[in-house]
């Protein structure tokens, strides 16, 4: 099984951090789970769930990076706003609904039995950097708001 090399997510995780994101920490080398980087901006319960194995090559090289969101906070129109980001379709059920049991905080769909999300497939750092500021300022305009 291809994974993300430690030094992509570590750069990942600092990166993100520019926009207030942190890391859920755990014991797989500081992420809570051992296949995804699950990152939260305080005082937000949203977390958005970054894939450590799909979209990488058996050496570890970067394909696309698929990125999981609580389906209230993915916003079809970045897909347009941010170059190199798109729907990121299941191949199984040809929507954008991913189910994983580390989707935490996601609603149970039917028949799927554990949390579903949607996802974004972002072809390169640059747009993973832009995407995740887009979405920190749409929390951060939504607490405003509310």
């Amino acid at each position: 099984m291809a994974k993300m090399i430690r030094v992509m997510r570590d750069r990942i995780v600092a990166d993100a951090g520019a926009f207030g994101w942190k890391p859920v920490s755990g014991k797989h080398y500081g992420d809570f789970y051992d296949k995804l980087i699950v990152l939260r901006v305080e005082p937000y319960e949203q977390s958005v769930f970054i894939d450590k194995v799909t979209g990488f090559t058996p050496k570890g090289d970067l394909k696309y990076f698929k990125v999981a969101v609580h389906p209230r906070l993915y916003k079809s129109e970045y897909c347009k706003a941010i170059e190199g980001v798109s729907d990121c379709i299941n191949q199984v059920t040809r929507k954008n609904l991913h189910s994983h049991s580390a989707y935490v905080g996601c609603p149970n769909e039917s028949g799927y039995g554990e949390p579903c999300a949607k996802a974004y497939k972002i072809s390169s750092e640059e747009a993973l950097r832009n995407l995740l500021d887009k979405i920190s300022e749409a929390l951060k305009a939504h607490s405003v708001a509310a």
